[in-house]
């Protein structure tokens, strides 16, 4: 890669600013190489540090070996700006951000770079300056599971990087960044399946109008995408078919004890994890802020999402009520003679429950974010305060619906954002918790329901 073709400008602390072509343009001008090699190490003192640029360049002995130091330095800054978008995919920052991100750092180090996100694949650009010369163009697919133990030591970073640019030198940053990688998330693999179950048992309670009888049936029934979630960071092929074959294996148990306990209860608490209520949410986000792409192939994921899961909790019902002998009677989608279930959007229980349930419920999403336990009670406690007020605007000033989520995720938005301007600390995670908890997922995968009850 031809440092000459990159636009990466090195700024002098005297305001001229030039590149590195420019500069060699300066020697042929009979300006000696030592006072090159002084003009170049104190333009890049900017971006990386004073004295490591100095050093680097006080055994340039030719104008050749300068030009080698001076690409190796532009590759290195590259190679940290790629890492760190990198890094930002993969923790679960959503894609309307990642490019301000990138624009940001890019910009902060002097060597511009262009995002092009969709979802799961992504290209960091550095284009050329030249006109008609190629950009160096780098495609990476980062996207994993969110990590909130990670996420928020690389945010620290990137305030860093802002804020102090010419703090650290790049090799100083690659090294930190480096420690974040390798830092160990908050909770394994197995404790994640545990929390699976904690959200199933508060969820059937909070949303989906069970009694303690069907929470804890509820609970019980999670252990199977648990278990099949263990299976399949084993068995990766298992990803493909998870969300349709736990359904179905969750479908099938709820048909078999449906005389005892309520049907749709079970088959929308058990799965609760499995809901793309948040990915849904982010999609909205994602188009309203013109990330057309990341976001419309996040809403096209999730409404294929919620109709694997569709398939899976109508089939086992018409397998089990289905009549062997050729007649075609029996194919019903929901269980024959199953026990009456309460009505929808009511809490059965005694509400003053709800205190308990709640944060139970934020916390065992937090397990499934890797949030480490310094960050669980600004996540409770702004979590807490959206279904307060969500609760209230629907129960004692008997709102409708819309009204009732805007004043909850107005709040959540509100609280975590006057967090952040207080103590300059992170508050994405407590916005991510708060959307869990308003969004829970169901209500797409209700509606595809119906229709599939009403066929």
């Amino acid at each position: 890669m031809d440092l000459e073709n990159q636009n990466c400008h090195i700024r002098h602390p005297e305001a001229s600013s030039f590149t590195v072509s420019a500069a060699s343009s300066a020697y042929s001008e009979r300006k000696s190489c030592r006072q090159l090699c002084l003009d170049l190490g104190m333009t890049l003192a900017g971006t990386v540090g004073l004295e490591h640029v100095q050093n680097s360049f006080s055994n340039a002995s030719s104008t050749g070996d300068l030009l080698k130091t001076t690409k190796d330095q532009q590759r290195r800054l590259q190679e940290l700006i790629l890492r760190l978008v990198k890094a930002t995919v993969a923790f679960g920052v959503p894609s309307h951000r990642l490019k301000v991100i990138t624009h940001s750092v890019s910009h902060s180090m002097q060597c511009p770079a262009n995002l092009y996100f969709l979802d799961n694949h992504a290209y960091l650009e550095f284009p050329a300056k030249i006109a008609g010369a190629s950009p160096a163009l780098f495609p990476f697919a980062e996207r994993t599971s969110m990590d909130f133990t990670k996420l928020s030591l690389l945010m620290r970073l990137l305030k860093t990087i802002l804020r102090h640019p010419a703090q650290r030198s790049v090799d100083a940053l690659l090294a930190d960044l480096a420690q974040i990688e390798a830092t160990p998330s908050a909770f394994s693999a197995v404790s994640i399946a545990i929390s699976y179950v904690l959200a199933a048992t508060t969820g059937a309670i909070m949303f989906f109008h069970g009694n303690w009888k069907d929470a804890a049936m509820s609970g019980a029934l999670a252990i199977i995408p648990a278990t099949l979630m263990l299976l399949a960071n084993e068995f990766n092929q298992l990803w493909w078919v998870y969300e349709c074959v736990s359904c179905f294996l969750v479908s099938l148990a709820a048909t078999v004890l449906s005389k005892h306990f309520c049907y749709s209860t079970l088959i929308l608490s058990a799965p609760i994890t499995l809901l793309p209520g948040y990915t849904v949410s982010i999609s909205v986000v994602e188009i309203m802020t013109k990330n057309i792409l990341a976001g419309s192939i996040r809403l096209c994921y999730a409404v294929v999402h919620l109709a694997c899961m569709t398939l899976g909790l109508t089939l086992a019902p018409i397998l089990l009520n289905a009549s062997w002998d050729g007649s075609g009677d029996g194919f019903q989608r929901k269980p024959v003679g199953g026990q009456t279930c309460a009505a929808e959007n009511t809490i059965v229980v005694n509400h003053f429950w709800l205190f308990l349930c709640v944060p139970l419920y934020i916390g065992a999403y937090n397990v499934y974010l890797k949030a480490p336990l310094r960050q669980w009670p600004m996540m409770i406690t702004v979590g807490c305060l959206g279904y307060s007020v969500a609760y209230a605007s629907k129960h004692v000033w008997h709102a409708p619906p819309e009204v009732n989520a805007f004043a909850a995720s107005f709040t959540i938005g509100l609280s975590a954002n006057l967090y952040t301007l207080a103590t300059d600390r992170f508050s994405f995670n407590s916005i991510v918790a708060g959307i869990f908890i308003q969004v829970p997922g169901s209500w797409g995968l209700r509606g595809l329901l119906a229709m599939a009850y009403a066929v």
